[in-house]
């Protein structure tokens, strides 16, 4: 099970942080800047001095101005090298914009990753999770494909096609919840064909209430020795309407 110890929620609304061209003091220190340039649920530029009260991080997750994709940093996750089945999970997450369940919803952000996986290891870059339970959706990165996979009922669906390593690239992830097999997963991208999971399960009872950016690596998907990796996250959006990489 991930690593889960989340801050807690502040009002609901629409919320924008480190909004570019807003020079407040409140902004500059992390502090919540109300839909100001922002026009999503929640978007992101990592501008602020802090993660906090928004995200909550795992270990050797920072702000880090050595690269980003916009602005003058971004969030660096460091993962260690694994041995064959173990796990570790070095991820950014958030659940206020899930706290009152959206029937649809769209996750973008960009992403510069120092390597892909080993061969035979499969890595989430993108879930959208239980707050327990274990059950989520998820972009998941190989180092032959890329696919969305839903763990409700263990189907998945290849992007026949690698994202590249050492660039900034894109995915927009977009989920329609279903508790039943109405549901459906879609995957855009400036570097992958778009593909969809449908029809299947998306969401349980329970509710996916959390969504998570990071190195994550469940113990049975490292099948061979896993190298360290490096992952800078940027220009995060979270919306209950469509969102696409050109936002």
């Amino acid at each position: 099970m991930r690593w889960l110890a989340l801050v807690g929620a502040i009002g609901c609304g629409r919320l924008g942080f480190g909004v570019a061209g807003d020079a407040s003091d409140d902004a500059r220190d992390g502090a919540t800047d109300i839909a100001q340039g922002c026009g999503f649920d929640l978007c992101d530029n990592f501008e602020t001095r802090t993660l906090a009260p928004v995200w909550t991080t795992s270990t050797m997750v920072s702000l880090d101005t050595t690269r980003a994709h916009g602005g003058a940093q971004a969030v660096h996750l460091q993962s260690a090298a694994l041995a064959v089945g173990q796990s570790q999970y070095v991820e950014l997450g958030e659940m206020q914009t899930l706290a009152v369940p959206a029937t649809h919803f769209w996750v973008r952000g960009w992403f510069f990753l120092s390597a892909l996986p080993a061969a035979g290891n499969a890595m989430e870059l993108v879930a959208a999770e239980e707050l327990s339970g274990g059950l989520g959706d998820y972009v998941v990165v190989r180092s032959t494909d890329t696919l969305l996979y839903t763990k409700f009922v263990a189907a998945t669906k290849s992007a026949p096609a690698v994202i590249p390593s050492d660039t900034w690239f894109c995915i927009a992830f977009e989920v329609l919840r279903a508790t039943n097999s109405t549901g459906s997963l879609a995957l855009t991208s400036d570097v992958l064909p778009q593909t969809t999971l449908a029809p299947t399960q998306t969401d349980s009872q329970t509710a996916i209430q959390v969504i998570w950016f990071g190195v994550a690596f469940d113990g049975v998907n490292v099948t061979v020795p896993q190298p360290a990796l490096d992952l800078w996250v940027d220009d995060v959006i979270v919306h209950s309407a469509p969102v696409t990489c050109a936002d």
